[in-house]
């Protein structure tokens, strides 16, 4: 647990600066490294506070250098600047809109849009940079559309999404996000089976 050392890390983002941030999980903390893998500082223990964490999993880096933090068992997403300085949060234990149960993975959309893979909950939400609720998307199961614990969430430079639908063994493709949705499902382009 030292400076620099790393306890079931479990996410990675890349900063503008190059700056590399790992989500040090057990740690409850997140550190950063320059791009040759020396360390430059880090931030975060176990608590329910600003700026503390249960176990951080993903993140994400939005176009001004801002870091997005998925706080898996804070069911909440927290927000830095790109020097470790807390800004604000969003997100409380539930199932409905706006509140997370064990976020797992987070990214930006070229919309400027915070994507969530809201794992327990079985879907994906979006909120606005400031965690003003959007929309969201999934249900438990197996059929396209649905899912089972998604982990990992991405989008394209065309605004498509991609989910790891973790327990169903696939990725699922959806189109864009459509300006008038709010809290339900929107139609999808594809899913790649195994």
């Amino acid at each position: 647990s030292g400076a620099g050392q790393l306890d079931h890390p479990y996410g990675v983002s890349v900063g503008l600066d190059r700056v590399v941030y790992v989500a040090d999980s057990f740690n409850h903390r997140i550190s950063e490294f320059d791009r040759d893998g020396q360390f430059v500082r880090q931030w975060g223990s176990l608590g329910n506070g600003n700026g503390q964490f249960q176990y951080p999993q993903g993140m994400a880096v939005d176009a001004t250098g801002n870091l997005y933090v998925a706080d898996y068992r804070g069911h909440r997403i927290q927000k830095f600047t790109s020097d470790g300085t807390y800004l604000e949060q969003w997100g409380t234990q539930g199932s409905n809109p706006g509140q997370l149960d064990h976020p797992y993975g987070v990214t930006i959309g070229a919309d400027g849009n915070v994507y969530v893979a809201d794992s327990y909950n079985h879907r994906i939400q979006v909120f606005t940079q400031h965690g003003g609720f959007i929309a969201q998307w999934g249900s438990l199961g197996g059929a396209v559309g649905q899912f089972w614990f998604p982990y990992g969430v991405a989008v394209d430079a065309a605004g498509q999404i991609y989910v790891a639908d973790t327990y169903n063994h696939r990725i699922q493709k959806f189109g864009q996000l459509p300006t008038t949705a709010k809290s339900t499902s929107w139609g999808r382009l594809k899913s790649l089976y195994r």
